[in-house]
C-alpha cells in the first residue's frame, strides 16, 4: 500500500501557507506553472510529507508563490500550481522536497476560465 494513501483516507493533513503581499514581492514578471511530482514511496510517509510541505509553505522564495497542490486520489501524482518567474526558482523553492516528491514534468501554463467562454 502506498503510504500516501492515509493523509487522503485517514488523516486530515493540516497545510500552512505564507502567502506573499503584493507588496512584499518585488516587480519582477512572473509566470503560472503546473509542476508534476512522482512522490517516492519509501521516503514519502506522512510525517515527512507533512514536514517537507511545511517547510514549502515557510519557505523565503523571493518572487515565487506556491499557489495550491492536489493529491492524486490513489496518491501516484501531485500537480501543484506555482506564479513563479522561472522554472529554476521553483526549485530552489521547493529544496529537500525533491527527495520525496521529485518533479516528473513542469509546464508554463495560463488559465482558460469557463466564464470568459460564455
Amino acid at each position: 500500500m502506498n503510504q500516501l494513501g492515509p493523509i487522503v483516507a485517514g488523516r486530515q493533513l493540516r497545510v500552512f501557507v505564507h502567502r506573499i503581499s503584493k507588496n512584499e514581492r518585488s516587480q519582477a514578471p512572473t509566470a503560472k506553472y503546473v509542476v508534476v511530482h512522482t512522490p517516492v514511496a519509501e521516503e514519502a510517509t506522512q510525517d515527512t510529507l507533512f514536514k517537507a510541505v511545511q517547510a514549502v509553505s515557510m519557505a523565503d522564495a523571493p518572487d515565487t508563490e506556491w499557489l495550491g497542490s492536489w493529491l492524486a486520489v490513489d496518491a501516484s501524482k501531485m500537480f501543484c500550481l506555482w506564479d513563479a518567474p522561472d522554472e529554476d526558482a521553483i526549485r530552489a523553492a521547493l529544496g529537500e522536497v525533491l527527495k520525496i516528491a521529485p518533479i516528473e514534468a513542469m509546464y508554463e501554463v495560463v488559465e482558460l476560465n469557463p466564464k470568459d467562454f460564455r
